[in-house]
Protein backbone atom coordinates (compact mmCIF):
# COMPACT_ATOMS: atom_id res chain seq x y z
CA UNK A 1 0.00 0.00 0.00
CA UNK A 2 1.49 3.17 -0.76
CA UNK A 3 2.93 4.71 2.57
CA UNK A 4 0.48 8.37 1.68
CA UNK A 5 -2.66 6.57 1.42
CA UNK A 6 -1.64 4.25 4.80
CA UNK A 7 -0.78 7.84 6.35
CA UNK A 8 -4.72 9.18 5.50
CA UNK A 9 -6.48 5.49 5.97
CA UNK A 10 -7.38 6.34 9.66
CA UNK A 11 -9.16 9.24 8.55
CA UNK A 12 -10.78 7.89 5.84
CA UNK A 13 -12.18 5.04 8.46
CA UNK A 14 -12.97 7.70 10.76
CA UNK A 15 -15.66 9.19 7.96
CA UNK A 16 -16.73 6.15 7.14
CA UNK A 17 -17.72 5.64 10.90
CA UNK A 18 -19.46 9.32 11.07
CA UNK A 19 -21.20 8.78 7.93
CA UNK A 20 -22.71 5.11 9.13
CA UNK A 21 -23.54 6.27 12.72
CA UNK A 22 -25.33 9.36 12.24
CA UNK A 23 -27.76 7.54 9.25
CA UNK A 24 -28.37 4.33 11.32
CA UNK A 25 -29.53 7.05 13.81
CA UNK A 26 -31.46 9.35 12.32
CA UNK A 27 -33.02 6.22 9.89
CA UNK A 28 -33.87 4.69 13.59
CA UNK A 29 -35.30 8.07 15.08
CA UNK A 30 -37.40 9.14 11.78
CA UNK A 31 -38.87 6.06 11.58
CA UNK A 32 -39.95 5.92 14.94
CA UNK A 33 -38.94 2.45 15.69
CA UNK A 34 -40.05 1.39 19.37
CA UNK A 35 -37.51 1.46 21.87
CA UNK A 36 -35.47 -1.75 22.32
CA UNK A 37 -34.71 -1.67 18.55
CA UNK A 38 -33.39 2.27 19.05
CA UNK A 39 -31.49 0.57 22.11
CA UNK A 40 -30.23 -2.17 20.03
CA UNK A 41 -29.29 0.54 17.50
CA UNK A 42 -27.35 2.15 20.41
CA UNK A 43 -25.62 -1.07 21.21
CA UNK A 44 -24.59 -1.11 17.05
CA UNK A 45 -23.24 1.78 17.66
CA UNK A 46 -21.01 1.15 20.95
CA UNK A 47 -19.52 -1.69 19.41
CA UNK A 48 -18.90 0.33 15.94
CA UNK A 49 -17.17 3.42 18.36
CA UNK A 50 -15.00 0.44 20.11
CA UNK A 51 -14.01 -1.34 16.58
CA UNK A 52 -13.23 1.90 15.21
CA UNK A 53 -10.57 3.11 17.93
CA UNK A 54 -9.14 -0.57 18.32
CA UNK A 55 -8.84 -0.39 14.49
CA UNK A 56 -7.43 3.43 14.53
CA UNK A 57 -4.94 2.35 17.14
CA UNK A 58 -3.87 -0.39 15.34
CA UNK A 59 -2.74 1.25 12.07
CA UNK A 60 -0.93 4.05 14.17
CA UNK A 61 1.25 1.11 15.81
CA UNK A 62 1.61 -0.71 12.87
CA UNK A 63 2.24 2.57 11.02
CA UNK A 64 4.88 3.63 13.40
CA UNK A 65 6.78 0.33 13.64
CA UNK A 66 6.69 -0.19 10.20
CA UNK A 67 8.58 3.10 9.37
CA UNK A 68 10.73 4.18 12.36
CA UNK A 69 10.97 8.41 12.54
CA UNK A 70 14.57 8.22 11.90
CA UNK A 71 13.89 6.89 8.42
CA UNK A 72 14.68 9.16 5.38
CA UNK A 73 10.95 9.24 4.85
CA UNK A 74 10.17 8.96 8.61
CA UNK A 75 7.73 12.41 8.21
CA UNK A 76 5.22 9.95 6.74
CA UNK A 77 5.34 7.93 10.60
CA UNK A 78 5.08 11.35 12.18
CA UNK A 79 1.78 12.31 9.73
CA UNK A 80 0.25 8.75 10.48
CA UNK A 81 0.81 9.25 14.05
CA UNK A 82 -0.50 12.40 14.20
CA UNK A 83 -3.62 12.19 11.66
CA UNK A 84 -4.47 8.77 14.08
CA UNK A 85 -4.56 10.84 17.38
CA UNK A 86 -6.54 13.42 15.50
CA UNK A 87 -8.69 10.27 14.29
CA UNK A 88 -8.83 8.96 17.87
CA UNK A 89 -10.55 12.17 19.26
CA UNK A 90 -12.83 12.98 16.31
CA UNK A 91 -14.06 8.91 16.72
CA UNK A 92 -14.66 9.94 20.27
CA UNK A 93 -15.94 13.01 19.81
CA UNK A 94 -18.77 11.24 17.77
CA UNK A 95 -19.05 8.35 19.50
CA UNK A 96 -19.55 9.74 23.34
CA UNK A 97 -22.77 11.70 22.13
CA UNK A 98 -24.49 9.05 21.35
CA UNK A 99 -23.83 7.01 24.20
CA UNK A 100 -24.95 9.81 26.56
CA UNK A 101 -27.79 11.53 25.19
CA UNK A 102 -31.09 9.77 24.81
CA UNK A 103 -31.65 8.67 21.12
CA UNK A 104 -34.01 10.21 19.54
CA UNK A 105 -34.16 14.07 21.76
Amino acid sequence: MPTLLAALLPPILWMAFFLIVYVVEALGCRYALDGGVILALNGAVTVATVAAIVVIAGLAWVRTRRLPPETPGGWLAHLSLLLSGTTLVATLWVGLPLLVVPPCQ
